[in-house]
């Protein structure tokens, strides 16, 4: 509180201006862990759908559900639900079909945090 007294207008918010830098980079280096997560569960659903894995495939989507959850991608963990409760009915077959609608969100999403970090 001190040193922020003896400051001058310039200094100040040349120093906000760092604060604010510094949480944009922790909020790019936070985003960027989630969507690692994010691409992560995405490939083992998709392995998991190649394998025919019904039981993964319900698991894999929903921790992609999840993973999607917390990047704010509500389409994105819309169609995760699907995805999984395809898997749950054991309907390998629609969860392929639903698994299309994931990927492309998927990619809406991709292009939306290289568009933020770009």
């Amino acid at each position: 509180k001190g040193a922020a007294m003896n400051m001058g207008g310039k200094e100040l918010q040349a120093a906000a201006l760092e604060v604010e830098v510094a949480g944009r980079d922790r909020d790019l280096d936070r985003a960027g862990v989630l969507f690692n997560q994010l691409d992560e569960e995405f490939e083992k659903l998709r392995q998991a759908l190649r394998e025919g894995a019904a039981a993964q495939v319900e698991f894999q989507a929903h921790s992609l559900k999840g993973a999607a959850m917390n990047m704010g991608g509500k389409e994105l963990q819309a169609a995760a639900l699907e995805v999984e409760v395809a898997g749950r009915e054991r309907d390998l077959g629609k969860a392929g079909v639903l698994f299309n609608r994931l990927d492309e969100e998927f990619e809406k999403l991709r292009r939306v945090l290289i568009g933020f970090v770009g």
